[in-house]
């Protein structure tokens, strides 16, 4: 098995093989925006962050983003630290 290609804050999420110049949207993007679904789908989760944002006193919305990106950053950090995909 290959070794992934290491992720940055700016890597694509589906990089294209070849002279292609677009990027689309990047991978820590694509994360985040995967977190942020199932945090929303889960409506006992969004609630307990929503009250987490009212305690800390943050725009629930920066707040919650700042969690999907947080997670982002983990799951980059995490998949950069192993040696094959999980």
């Amino acid at each position: 098995m290959t070794t992934p290609p290491t992720l940055d804050n700016n890597s694509p999420a589906f990089p294209a093989m070849g002279d292609m110049t677009y990027k689309g949207i990047t991978g820590r993007d694509w994360f985040a925006g995967q977190a942020l679904a199932g945090i929303m789908s889960n409506a006992e989760l969004s609630g307990k962050i929503q009250m987490l944002a009212v305690m800390r006193n943050p725009s629930e919305r920066e707040f919650i983003a700042s969690i999907c990106y947080s997670l982002a950053d983990a799951m980059i950090a995490y998949r950069n630290s192993t040696s094959t995909n999980p």
